[in-house]
């Protein structure tokens, strides 16, 4: 009898290290497999840098350049407030998928219920900054292009705020969820998406309007493949929005305030 005890004992023994020694190597495989994926996304977003240059100076003048840089760091700045309350999301999140699950399907509804309204208030912004002409003026914007430019700066925002915002808020539930890789491949795949259609309008001669849509359309089907995935994935949390409430969303977004102050405050020393 008491042989018999020692050995399921030892057996017991055996079968737990073993499965520490399982979940050791799954870690570590995880750990490699995320330092691989994340070197590559380096690796791609440092050669498509190097390439977009001289290819769209290839096709375009120089002022059509500078133009699409200033669209594209106007649009950054109208939407920065989404940045800094997406990283506060994302830190909430990480840490109720381990407290309580509850707690974390509702700040994720809310945090979509909010995005939704912050981006339509962000919208209206871009709408008056750039038609009152307060944007060409701030930016130096010649007089003959200020038209296009506003244009173009409101297409490119609404835009990225109807996809973007609310997808770089449902992006935050692959970390939580074991699928921080997942979430670099979408990355590396919206990176090379948007190369790729900003590219293409200078290719085919299109101005800054021409490739704000061109961009537009290339983030709005990333998105859209984007939620699809996360519907197969989480089909527990959608519709996003259920079960959200808006009071928690606003205060999330008013705690974010911060790191969203001192992003802007970043970017407008840039341009100063």
């Amino acid at each position: 009898m008491h042989s018999d005890g020692s050995g399921a004992a030892n057996a017991g023994a055996m079968s737990e290290k073993s499965g520490e020694a399982a979940i050791a190597e799954t870690v570590h495989r995880r750990a490699a497999k995320g330092g691989l994926i994340g070197g590559v996304s380096f690796a791609v977003n440092l050669g498509l840098n190097v390439v977009q240059v001289p290819l769209l100076l290839r096709f375009w003048p120089q002022e059509t350049y500078g133009l699409w840089l200033s669209v594209g760091a106007l649009a950054t700045l109208l939407t920065t407030l989404d940045g800094g309350h997406q990283l506060y999301i994302g830190n909430l999140l990480n840490r109720s998928y381990v407290e309580d699950r509850e707690q974390f399907r509702i700040t994720l509804a809310s945090a979509v219920q909010v995005t939704a309204l912050t981006s339509a208030a962000q919208v209206v912004l871009a709408l008056v900054f750039c038609f009152s002409g307060l944007a060409s003026r701030w930016l130096d914007i010649a007089l003959s292009d200020s038209a296009s430019y506003a244009l173009a700066v409101v297409i490119y925002t609404a835009g990225w705020i109807a996809t973007g915002s609310i997808g770089s808020v449902l992006v935050r539930l692959f970390p939580p969820t074991g699928h921080v890789v997942r979430s670099t491949y979408w990355a590396i795949a919206m990176r090379v998406v948007q190369f790729a259609a900003v590219c293409l309008a200078a290719c085919l001669g299109w101005g800054i309007v021409g490739t704000s849509m061109s961009f537009v359309a290339a983030t709005t089907l990333w998105a859209i493949l984007l939620f699809l995935d996360l519907g197969r994935l989480y089909p527990e949390y959608t519709p996003w929005w259920r079960g959200g409430s808006l009071r928690i969303g606003l205060r999330n977004f008013v705690r974010s305030g911060v790191v969203s102050i001192v992003a802007i405050l970043d970017l407008v020393s840039l341009k100063a």
